[in-house]
């Protein structure tokens, strides 16, 4: 037999550090089918299946790639709208309408 411990190490972030207002250290396994500190983590406020994130955190980590494909998507949005205007303007000084015309 070795002489080291047989037992599994702890993983919780709050183990060593401060999680939030949470101190470090005292660390409750949870005893149902996901496997997390009690007292640093909880699952997902966001209803995600089988995922966990620290208690000062607002989602997990799947939540958060979500939030910022979404926040990616809305920028895009915004460029090419704001491409559209110059892409108009331009195209209204080319091409000028009826009213813009000098008569002879």
């Amino acid at each position: 037999m070795g002489k080291g411990t047989t037992t599994v190490k702890h993983h919780c972030p709050g183990a060593n550090g401060w999680v939030g207002d949470v101190s470090p250290g005292g660390c409750v396994p949870s005893t149902g089918r996901l496997i997390y500190c009690t007292k640093h983590q909880m699952p997902c406020r966001q209803g995600c299946a089988g995922k966990k994130h620290l208690k000062n955190q607002p989602g997990c980590l799947s939540c958060k790639s979500k939030w910022q494909a979404e926040e990616k998507e809305e920028r895009k949005a915004k460029e090419k709208l704001k491409e559209n205007e110059k892409d108009k303007e331009l195209e209204d000084f080319l091409n000028p309408g009826k009213e813009r015309k000098k008569k002879k």
